[in-house]
């Protein structure tokens, strides 16, 4: 987790000899028609341009996972237990079915 700025800082781990494997979450905000969620989309712009040319940029020994947070925003900090509990089992089926489609043991 890189903040803010960075949200998938893989570039500061890949040094193009080890192998690395990364998991990213991939957040749907709910769309509403409002002027603050017009602002935010605006300020998040330049941040997800930024994440897309650093993983574009990366060697070929890091390969990254994307999960889906089932329309869980990544800015609510208070999650019920059994949201997190839902977000862990789906993050992990994912997982396991990357894995499956790659054949990876």
């Amino acid at each position: 987790d890189g903040g803010l700025v960075d949200n998938y800082p893989i570039t500061y781990v890949d040094d193009g000899i080890r192998k690395i494997l990364g998991f990213r979450i991939n957040h749907t905000e709910p769309r509403s028609d409002t002027f603050l969620n017009y602002l935010y989309e605006i300020g998040t712009i330049a941040f997800e341009q930024i994440e897309r040319i650093r993983r574009d940029n990366v060697s070929d020994n890091c390969t990254t996972i994307e999960l889906n947070a089932n329309g869980v925003s990544h800015i609510v900090l208070d999650l019920p237990s059994s949201t997190k509990m839902d977000l862990f089992i789906n993050g992990f089926r994912q997982a396991k079915e990357w894995m499956i489609k790659n054949k990876v043991d």
